[in-house]
């Protein structure tokens, strides 16, 4: 069994010291989590610093804060940033991180860790140890939504209205089943508000669920889109068509065995832009949080990420 230090001692000198002048390693986390996902931060911190890499570690005071701490490293002291959190905290250190070369890690800390298991990284917070310290390295791309960059999805309908319903505070203590419970609000409404209607490359395509994607996974380890890869500079749409309570209850089922982009009524395929545009301020959510409303646009970003993941049989 492993015995593990407070934070305050798990952040303080690395057991191999390093050489002052070596590039660091920068792990940006939010620090309102549950005792689990401290718990997994410690660990990972204890397995870097055992492998003598200089660690500093920048804690989040808001939403937002993530992408200015990452905008505001040097190239020349700091080699790769470690977006220690869920998708949305990976999501602004990307954003910062973007066009700078600097190295983007993950350490996953968050409910559905959609990113993590793209990279094949897992959820062990020693296996993520390793991946930092050695590691493969790859160009990726994000997306946009209006000027705003994500990794994964951007989606309307009742999946973004089940996020914006979640509660936060339940999320820290019951995780995935805080979106169940808001799943279940949400679906027994009298009325849902219309469905959501979107231009893909100048085509009208409507439904109650529409994503725009670049990731296979969507809510953890289903596929939703087989052929997407976070790498390459592709957006997916998959856009049930199916309407109404009974619909999206199949829907559900097909996605959680891997079979709703088999569907015949499921419409999935590559875009070059999709332009979400109604109902008016209806919410959307972007990488698992909530992140304002309709009309948005969304394509692929220009600017490079640079990523790491596993080395095989690492």
């Amino acid at each position: 069994m492993d015995t593990v230090t407070p934070l305050a001692s798990a952040e303080s000198l690395p057991a191999i010291q390093p050489q002052t002048s070596d590039p660091a390693i920068l792990v940006i986390h939010n620090p309102v989590a549950g005792f689990w996902q401290r718990n997994k931060l410690r660990l990972y911190l204890k397995a870097l610093r055992d492998t003598g890499r200089r660690v500093i570690v920048r804690k989040t005071a808001g939403p937002g804060d993530a992408t200015f701490i990452a905008a505001e490293v040097d190239p020349r002291q700091v080699e790769t940033v470690v977006a220690a959190g869920g998708d949305g905290t990976i999501r602004e250190v990307a954003d910062g991180l973007a066009g700078s070369g600097v190295r983007l890690a993950v350490l996953p800390l968050g409910t559905a860790n959609v990113l993590a298991l793209e990279l094949g990284l897992g959820l062990s917070p020693r296996a993520a140890a390793r991946a930092t310290a050695n590691a493969h390295e790859g160009t990726g791309f994000a997306g946009l939504v209006d000027n705003r960059r994500f990794l994964l999805m951007v989606s309307a309908g009742i999946d973004a209205r089940v996020v914006s319903r979640t509660s936060t505070k339940l999320k820290r203590y019951i995780g995935k089943s805080a979106y169940a419970v808001a799943a279940v609000q949400e679906l027994l409404r009298p009325k849902w508000g219309g469905p959501i209607t979107a231009l893909v490359d100048g085509e009208e395509i409507s439904g109650d669920l529409i994503i725009v994607t670049r990731a296979q996974r969507y809510a953890g380890p289903f596929i939703i889109a087989p052929n997407a890869d976070i790498r390459g500079r592709r957006l997916f749409i998959v856009a049930p068509q199916g309407r109404g309570f009974w619909a999206m209850i199949r829907y559900a089922g097909a996605l959680f065995t891997n079979r709703l982009a088999t569907l015949p009524d499921v419409i999935v395929r590559e875009a070059r832009e999709v332009v979400l545009t109604g109902p008016q301020g209806h919410p959307i959510q972007v990488d698992g949080d909530a992140m304002g409303t309709l009309p948005v646009t969304i394509r692929c970003d220009e600017a490079p990420i640079t990523l790491l993941w596993p080395k095989e049989g690492a």
